[in-house]
């Protein structure tokens, strides 16, 4: 289901969403066979799950190697049964299948409310362990009790402080940890994390010589030799997904899903000053869009590139938006 919208939302292709709308129906179906079968509650409570794989997190340091992260099996299941009955509606309706949009989005609210009732009290607290994933999931995906958000945010605040701003994440938490930060009101703890250089971080592989990013946190050790751990491929895209955040948040690159292949964009970009300046270019199916910012001092400059016939928002750091149309513009 993630697949097939990222490339319908990145290219616009509704012909191959069409070709690929099956599929995605399929799996929320089989999904939701699986919840029929305990009761059609909206939870997705059985199969063999792997959870926040590989994630750093488990309580008991002589259960460092075991590649099953902390974060509850069924939560994380019900979360992404969740997410994949989102996509798939949002399929449904790019297709101009408003019968199959109205059932998944029905769907989405149902597992929305179980997942509510079974992992949440009322406040917005985990009744389950939880862990810097469990609280990115609910962030992302926007699963918590009414007005629990704030709370689920400052369990995320507390659990990377417990580690010293570090991340323990796993191949499901990673993805989404510096996004859910940085569109949560907590853009300063995302770079912390991107440009920590220590053990477990981004940084820290670079600077054991990485030009990939690695399966595990410690796929190397640091005196350069590979870990004795199995399943060790030093090319991945599970953590490489923090460039996902370079290009929508750092520097605030994002589609729109009524416009998709970039024929709009909506430009956001959230510097920070740890980092004096950062550039993107990216060829789209609609053109090449740029965009940069730089510090001056206290001041900040943007230059944006829009391509011929596409239109974008760009939204500043004073909250103005100012409508562009094709051009380069400074800021």
């Amino acid at each position: 289901t993630m697949m097939p919208w990222a490339v319908y939302e990145n290219y616009g292709d509704i012909h191959l969403l069409r070709q690929e709308y099956p599929v995605m129906k399929a799996w929320v179906e089989r999904m939701r066979q699986d919840d029929r079968l305990d009761g059609d509650r909206g939870l997705w409570l059985r199969g063999h799950q792997l959870g926040d794989w590989l994630a750093l997190d488990k309580p008991d340091p002589k259960d460092a190697e075991n590649p099953f992260g902390a974060t509850d099996l069924q939560y994380t299941a019900s979360c992404f049964y969740f997410y994949s009955t989102h996509l798939t509606a949002k399929a449904a309706r790019a297709l101009g299948l408003e019968e199959d949009a109205a059932q998944y989005d029905a769907l989405c609210d149902k597992i929305k409310t179980a997942v509510c009732e079974e992992y949440f009290n009322r406040d917005g607290s985990f009744k389950i362990e939880g862990t810097q994933t469990a609280c990115v999931l609910s962030l992302f995906f926007g699963i918590y009790p009414p007005g629990g958000r704030n709370l689920v945010l400052d369990q995320l605040k507390t659990r990377l402080a417990a580690k010293n701003n570090h991340l323990d994440t796993g191949f499901c938490g990673t993805p989404f940890l510096c996004r859910a930060l940085s569109d949560n009101g907590a853009n300063d703890l995302a770079y912390t994390l991107l440009l920590n250089d220590d053990f477990p971080s981004w940084l820290y592989e670079v600077k054991l010589g990485a030009t990939t990013v690695w399966e595990r946190w410690n796929s190397l050790l640091p005196d350069g030799t590979i870990s004795g751990t199995g399943m060790n491929s030093l090319n991945h895209y599970a953590y490489g997904s923090i460039v996902d955040w370079m290009y929508r948040n750092l520097c605030g690159f994002n589609p729109v899903e009524a416009a998709p292949g970039y024929k709009q964009a909506v430009l956001r970009p959230m510097p920070d000053p740890r980092i004096h300046s950062a550039k993107m270019e990216m060829d789209t199916a609609s053109g090449q869009y740029k965009l940069s910012w730089r510090y001056d001092g206290q001041d900040l400059h943007y230059e944006v590139t829009v391509p011929f016939d596409c239109t974008a928002d760009l939204m500043l750091p004073d909250g103005r938006t100012e409508k562009l149309t094709a051009g380069s513009y400074i800021f």
